[in-house]
């Protein structure tokens, strides 16, 4: 004969089969998803660090806005870390350390308004030494050889004067920041090329203290260089030529 469950057990295995199932659920929409992240992350948790790899110039391989940041280690334990726009150097700190622990632990000291702060990651690099990956918690930040086409054109240094208007000009350094000049007004600018892109951010346009370069700051223009002159095409079409001063 049978045992009869009793009410109260019945409503205790419908609950308990309610609870299975949403745990099975969560595992599919949350949990197979981290796995497969994981996975294809390029984080290998088996890495053993060499001490040589880790050297070199690595750039974010995913980023928006055109907003990416650069990391630059160095033989003598330092690392530069900068934020760039449109391949404009919006941030830059020199001071930051790095060091490794056990066989894949990276810390990096990150001096933020003049404090230091620990930065602690898991770190893996591939083993074509193209990717590294610093894993902090569940987030991967997946960096890659620095590669990005910004600022190949080195034909654009020096100085230029407007042919359409007496006084005004753009200097260009070798640093990509650089002076506009219009009569006596003078402006500090920062510069960079990608392609036939030229992107220029004129510091007038920051007239909060402390407010951070974003792109929306940065005005785009077509550009090309022949026989001494630059031209600038603007989005709304207008176009300007510039020689180059002797």
């Amino acid at each position: 004969m049978k045992k009869k469950h009793t009410k109260k057990q019945k409503i205790i295995a419908i609950v308990a089969l309610v609870a299975v199932a949403i745990a099975l659920v969560l595992f599919i929409v949350i949990g197979i998803p981290m796995i497969k992240d994981y996975k294809n992350s390029g984080y290998n948790s088996k890495y053993v660090y060499d001490d040589v790899s880790l050297v070199g110039v690595w750039q974010e391989k995913d980023f928006e806005n055109n907003t990416y940041k650069i990391y630059d280690f160095r033989n003598d334990k330092k690392v530069i870390v900068s934020l760039y726009v449109c391949g404009i150097e919006a941030i830059r700190d020199e001071l930051s350390t790095y060091r490794t622990e056990d066989k894949n632990t990276l810390i990096i000291t990150y001096t933020v308004n003049g404090n230091p702060i620990n930065g602690e990651y898991k770190f893996s690099i591939s083993d074509d030494k193209s990717t590294l990956v610093l894993r902090e918690g569940t987030k991967n930040i997946v960096l890659e050889k620095y590669n990005l086409e910004y600022n190949e054109d080195t034909s654009i240094f020096g100085t230029w004067d407007s042919t359409e208007r007496e006084g005004v000009s753009y200097t260009f350094n070798e640093d990509y920041s650089g002076i506009t000049t219009e009569g006596e007004k003078k402006n500090n600018i920062l510069f960079s090329t990608q392609g036939d892109k030229f992107n220029l951010f004129i510091n007038e346009n920051l007239p909060i203290d402390g407010y951070t370069l974003n792109e929306d700051f940065v005005v785009e223009y077509k550009y090309e260089i022949e026989n001494d002159t630059l031209t600038l095409k603007g989005s709304d079409g207008k176009v300007s030529t510039y020689q180059r001063r002797k």
